[in-house]
């Protein structure tokens, strides 16, 4: 018998960092059948009042929003892209175009204090900070890969924080981690082990309004909630 793994973008990478383990990832691209079946499902808007068009984007990931700009991490070009919250336009003025030199090739979940941007590189297992006005690399803000990959923290995907804490999910340990944000030390006492027994097994993204912790989880198509300060699943 013979087997034929297809394996591009995201997966190709996270497969060839992942070989020493044999970790067989299942990300093969749709056959002709399954295209044929996807067109005849119901197609999501293509412009609206709420609706952002990204097409200029590889592969989105992250975002963040100040109330204004609507800010998309793009892992596949490397770069963050601006829109206007009002009319939906891309706002190429704010876009961030220098993750690459900094050597931030794979972005993904992002989140903003209003002057710094945060932009987890999940290859890298790395936080780099970024300057809001001037789009410079702010070195000094950034979470060291010595940090993240010293916890375990080996796959980090989805950021959020209330300014204190930094909350991290990783997709391969199902669980949230948390760091200070001013000394980067781990703080085990605010970080979420719940997922895994909630079944939340691809954690990605995340948000919070303070109270609640939103997780969405890849594999499942679900956006989980839990007590941020029990940690537990609310019902």
């Amino acid at each position: 018998m013979k087997y034929h793994i297809s394996i591009r973008g995201r997966g190709l990478l996270l497969f060839l960092r992942l070989m020493p383990l044999a970790l067989v990832l299942n990300c093969s691209s749709p056959t002709v059948p399954e295209v044929a079946e996807r067109s005849q499902q119901p197609q999501p808007p293509q412009s609206g009042n709420s609706t952002f068009s990204v097409i200029e984007t590889g592969e989105p990931d992250g975002i963040w929003s100040d109330g204004t700009t609507m800010w998309v991490s793009d892992w596949e070009d490397a770069k963050i892209y601006a829109y206007s919250m009002n009319t939906k336009a891309r706002d190429s003025a704010k876009d961030f175009n220098n993750l690459r030199d900094a050597g931030n090739t794979a972005p993904s979940g992002i989140w903003s204090d209003g002057t710094t941007m945060w932009v987890v590189d999940w290859f890298d297992k790395k936080i780099y900070a970024y300057s809001m006005n001037t789009k410079a690399w702010d070195s000094a803000k950034d979470f060291e890969i010595s940090t993240l990959s010293a916890d375990g923290n080996s796959a980090p995907s989805g950021i959020w924080s209330d300014g204190t804490t930094m909350w991290v999910s990783n997709f391969i340990m199902d669980k949230i981690y948390a760091y200070n944000m001013s000394t980067k030390i781990r703080d085990r006492d605010k970080e979420f082990n719940t997922l895994r027994a909630a079944r939340n097994k691809d954690p990605r993204a995340i948000w919070s309004n303070g109270t609640t912790m939103w997780v969405l989880d890849s594999r499942n198509k679900r956006i989980y909630a839990y007590n941020m300060s029990s940690k537990k699943l609310v019902p």
